[in-house]
């Protein structure tokens, strides 16, 4: 790998991403932004793949999965004892450290780690835990466009089921009806999931010869959480 040439060239191969994440100015902006991200390889809030209709073995079916934690699962958010609070604040540190190398001021990103951290612990509680996501009847529920539309409409589905390669889609597998709902809503707070895709979309990306996005995910990853492990 020749990291000389990507540490030299930075964030150049995301100014147009995100500038698209900085332009967002309203819900529809902010689910294109979501999609965008999504079909260039990353996993914003959730997951979203082709497979097959659980009910229907000869069909295809999209299927949408719990998705938008930094942290290995929802219990890393929702426990409380001395060291789970001792890995939330590093993955605080963590975030906001991305956030300077690239480009913030550390008090803006101080604060916008705060804010990409509730978000996250938010969407933590709308998880289903290990054991029921197991469960094939919990995570077995077929809508149509039509009702997530109606139930769910800040996610996007038109532009979503109209993503390049998906075909003609009319039904939806959803994994976690209940962390829609808790998506739904946080995706009506547009400056809060602008801050959190704008994240979403810097590890692995080098931005400096001291220090980078990598190292310092390999630091926390791979020395914090495997502490914790």
């Amino acid at each position: 790998m020749d990291t000389e040439t990507i540490d030299r060239e930075g964030l150049g191969g995301l100014s147009a991403l995100l500038a698209k994440i900085d332009a967002i100015d309203s819900r529809s902006g902010l689910a294109d932004a979501t999609i965008i991200l999504l079909e260039q390889g990353f996993g914003p809030v959730y997951y979203y793949w082709a497979e097959v209709d659980p009910k229907n073995s000869e069909e295809m079916i999209p299927g949408l999965y719990q998705g938008g934690l930094g942290l290995p699962d929802r219990d890393y958010y929702l426990r409380n004892d001395t060291k789970s609070v001792e890995i939330q604040d590093a993955y605080r540190d963590h975030i906001a450290r991305v956030l300077v190398l690239a480009g913030e001021p550390a008090e803006q990103a101080r604060a916008d780690a705060e804010t990409i951290y509730t978000m996250e612990k938010t969407l933590a509680a709308a998880h289903l835990c290990s054991e029921e996501n197991r469960d094939p009847i919990k995570t077995t529920n077929i809508y149509t466009l039509a009702e997530l539309e109606e139930e769910y409409p800040a996610i996007g589905w038109e532009t979503l089921s109209a993503i390049p390669g998906s075909g003609p889609v009319d039904r939806v597998h959803i994994y976690q009806p209940g962390y829609l709902e808790g998506l739904n809503s946080l995706l009506e707070t547009a400056l809060l999931v602008a801050e959190y895709n704008e994240f979403e979309a810097l590890p692995g990306f080098y931005v400096n010869r001291n220090l980078t996005l990598g190292e310092n995910i390999a630091d926390f990853g791979g020395l914090t959480l495997a502490y914790r492990a």
